[in-house]
């Protein structure tokens, strides 16, 4: 008898519709929203990324025109000393 019940409860649990679950980055931006402790904690260290990525995209832009000026010199050694 405890067999049977258990395979029904077994049953009744996978055949229950569950919320489905969140993927990583939106559980963790609920918890910042959600909880005054986590959400203290996390906006410095978000601030800090934030800070990080945008200088991390101003290297990348001075390269890619350092790159870029250097592509134009070689197809056009005239380029920048001004052309007759």
């Amino acid at each position: 008898m405890k067999l049977r019940q258990r395979l029904r409860f077994r049953l009744a649990q996978a055949l229950t519709p569950r919320p489905p679950e969140h993927d990583r980055p939106f559980a963790a931006l609920l918890r910042i929203e959600s909880d005054p402790a986590h959400r203290a904690l996390s906006f410095p260290e978000l601030d800090a990324m934030i800070r990080d990525r945008e200088a991390d995209r101003q290297v990348v832009q001075v390269a890619i025109e350092a790159a870029t000026e250097q592509l134009r010199s070689q197809v056009s050694p005239d380029h920048g000393e001004g052309a007759t």
